[in-house]
């Protein structure tokens, strides 16, 4: 059986779990998006570039094309975006699950061994934190995803 403070705990953890999963699936669909616009930047330039060799465009001209397919090439490389996306989507189905469970437990906080399940959903929330640190930390898009889970799981019902 839980005290108080531990179906506090648990509460908490279902709350962030859930806030967490729905960031890391926003910010890995921000990654897809970003990632699907820099290959069409990159094609685009890059058959513009091409053209320009093929007419009579002057050298200035299809240098500076070539140079923004490179830029863009080279930006694309260092965003590591495919890396991002699967990051966070693993994280988004590490949170999930971690919140199915934290749901699982909040529905039987008076099995005996809830204390002991309660350390292992805890110690779960502590390394996939730690396997967040190396994605940016979007403050906006956390804020938006924590006001859509407390309005959803912590809304009064109106009376009648």
């Amino acid at each position: 059986m839980l005290s108080q403070f531990q179906q506090t705990q648990l509460w908490e953890l279902w709350l962030s779990s859930e806030m967490r999963a729905a960031y890391f699936a926003d910010l890995c669909s921000h990654f897809q998006c970003q990632h699907t616009r820099l290959i069409w930047a990159t094609l685009l330039f890059s058959s513009g570039a091409a053209f320009s060799f093929l007419t009579s465009l002057p050298d200035w001209g299809k240098t500076l094309m070539a140079l923004v397919v490179a830029g863009l090439s080279l930006y694309s490389v260092v965003q590591q975006n495919l890396r991002k996306i699967s990051e966070c989507s693993d994280l988004s189905f590490r949170w999930s699950s971690l919140g199915i469970q934290c749901q699982e437990l909040w529905n039987n906080i008076y099995v005996e061994d809830a204390e002991r399940r309660l350390n292992v959903l805890l110690q779960k929330g502590l390394e996939n934190s730690r396997s967040a640190h190396t994605l940016p930390n979007d403050e906006k898009r956390m804020l938006k995803w924590e006001e859509h889970v407390l309005r959803h799981r912590c809304s009064v019902p109106a009376t009648a």
